[in-house]
């Protein structure tokens, strides 16, 4: 009997060891190297068509006037960096050396109006950051980022609201996971998708004369504080085309937002005095905006690196602004309430490297 349990030994040792061996997870991780430098390229394209639109002038509906207006936009952003990481600890970056070397967008508007006939313009935002390099330096006392322009000092408003998070490491599990393995991401990240960068200063180039208002407004802007479901589940390990062991993370977003932007009411009615027809003068009251989208893609992660090789999101987005406002041209005066619902698709695209 003795033999016969010592000769049991090394197959039972055999199972276990396999069975551990499949049990045991992953764990893709965020680990760059001090002294690292990486580029990265964010595209993000947004084509939206004019689902629905309400008006009110001086109390009266004109809703069905409205509804014979015609509206179509396709904007394409491209977000080109290269990040010098000089100190990394606690899972972030506590030095980061960020050069600006393209920040670009441009709007199609095309679409009809009973007034004036078929219109189409070319909108191009361009940003004061392109060419520029900027500092993130972690402060634990503060749990933030204090960010400056490296060498001679730029417009310091063009700091306001910058983000460093480029990395999506917040999209990755806390712990060990096996395929099939879910996990919920946090808000945060999601918003560093949709809005990269935080807000990179895309404004308007000289008298462009927006046609939607939503020009007016940075991504991080329109994305706003994010509620939602947002889902990642774990597929493994694969191969790229280059030999590149990465770690593949299969995304489902489903968020919304709502915000009244009262607080940048003087804002808007600055940046839309330009546009504005001669004589014409424009209260601005209210403006809320509403968004959604419908996202799904995919993660890819170099695991050598820990920094993120790939990512592809793309789906069905909505917008919806709200405006309220009193217009004065000359002796005439007039109170206006309008809703425009916009809806199309979105697709988000990083890649790092050349």
């Amino acid at each position: 009997m003795i033999t016969k349990s010592r000769a049991l030994l090394p197959l039972v040792a055999t199972v276990t060891l396999a069975f551990s061996d499949r049990w045991a997870g992953d764990q893709p991780t965020y680990q760059p190297k001090a002294g690292t430098t990486v580029s990265k390229r964010v595209s993000i394209v947004n084509e939206l068509e004019l689902d629905d639109m309400s008006l009110e002038m001086d109390g009266q509906d004109m809703s069905e006037i409205a509804g014979q207006i015609e509206m179509s936009m396709k904007t394409s952003t491209e977000l080109g960096v290269t990040d010098h990481y000089e100190a990394v600890a606690g899972g972030r970056p506590t030095k980061l050396k960020r050069s600006y070397d393209e920040i670009s967008s441009s709007t199609h508007v095309s679409g009809s109006n009973p007034q004036v006939g078929n219109q189409e313009k070319d909108i191009p935002l361009k940003s004061e950051l392109e060419g520029s390099t900027v500092v993130f330096t972690w402060d634990d006392a503060d749990s933030a980022y204090s960010v400056a322009f490296e060498g001679d000092k730029g417009d310091e408003d063009l700091l306001e609201n910058l983000e460093e998070n480029l990395d999506l490491r917040a999209f990755l599990p806390t712990g060990e996971v096996s395929n099939g393995d879910s996990w919920e991401i946090p808000a945060e990240a999601v918003k560093a998708a949709l809005a990269p960068g935080g807000d990179v200063k895309l404004r308007p180039e000289g008298q462009s004369n927006p046609t939607s208002g939503m020009d007016q407004f940075s991504q991080s802007d329109l994305v706003g504080d994010l509620t939602g479901e947002f889902t990642a589940v774990y597929k493994g390990t694969r191969e790229d085309d280059n030999g590149v062991r990465v770690a593949v993370i299969a995304l489902k977003i489903e968020a919304k937002s709502a915000q009244d932007m009262h607080d940048r009411l003087e804002e808007i009615k600055e940046q839309m005095k330009g546009t504005l027809p001669p004589g014409l003068e424009v209260d601005l009251s209210a403006f809320d905006i509403e968004y959604e989208c419908e996202l799904e893609g995919e993660l890819f992660w170099n695991v050598e690196a820990g920094l993120p090789q790939n990512l592809h999101l793309s789906g069905e987005v909505r917008m919806i602004m709200d405006m309220s406002m009193d217009m004065k041209l000359g002796e005439k005066q007039q109170s206006m309430e309008m809703s425009q619902n916009f809806a199309g698709t979105q697709t988000i695209t990083f890649a790092t490297g050349d």
